[in-house]
């Protein structure tokens, strides 16, 4: 998770200003795992941490692309961009690691599966073949501010033992609608793979 600014490979990245209200929020929700932010957010550090826990889930909140070209997608880590057969990797560990499938991998960040027309393919191909059984991320960038609206709400909804993924995802949205009618806010989100 990235609240500073980077500047990588001539790419500027700019800080995620609401980084700690969304992980503040899904902490209290789902318990106190420390995150990675800011110098700790950097591959080895998150496979070393998934190697050593029991994780369901895992929530990155940082800048991304996402083509089907998998040299061509990367998330930003910190100084450092995790390039997508990395990424792959990464999650990998995660579904490795334990009995306990990953369900849920979150891309919490601008631009996540921009890049082509086949993107959210490149997307779901990495996190399929890595063994998360569901993906969320976004088509186009996303605002910082109603995004973590939509996460915490996503969260808060499947807190709720009764709702599926895609509900719960189809409630954040709909709760976004009171304060931002234009659909390019709501609509940027997608999940893949298994919805329930």
């Amino acid at each position: 998770m990235l609240g500073k600014p980077q500047q990588i490979e001539e790419r500027t990245f700019l800080p995620i200003e609401k980084l700690s209200d969304e992980l503040d929020r899904i902490s209290e929700l789902f318990g106190p795992q420390p995150p990675l932010i800011d110098e700790q957010f950097q591959s080895e550090t998150l496979q070393q941490q998934l190697t050593t826990g029991d994780f369901s889930g895992i929530h990155i909140k940082t800048h991304g692309l996402f083509s089907s070209n998998p040299e061509e997608t990367f998330i930003v880590a910190y100084e450092k961009l995790i390039r997508g057969r990395e990424l792959g990797s990464i999650i990998q560990t995660a579904s490795l690691e334990d009995e306990i499938p990953l369900e849920l991998l979150v891309l919490s960040a601008c631009s996540t599966a921009t890049g082509d027309s086949r993107a959210i393919l490149g997307l779901a191909g990495i996190a399929v073949r890595a063994g998360a059984r569901s993906t969320l991320s976004t088509l186009w960038e996303a605002q910082d501010a109603p995004n973590t609206e939509l996460m915490i709400q996503f969260y808060e909804q499947l807190k709720q033992s009764d709702i599926s993924r895609a509900q719960a995802l189809r409630q954040a949205q709909l709760s976004l609608l009171d304060r931002y009618r234009a659909p390019h806010i709501w609509a940027t989100y997608v999940l893949v793979g298994n919805w329930r």
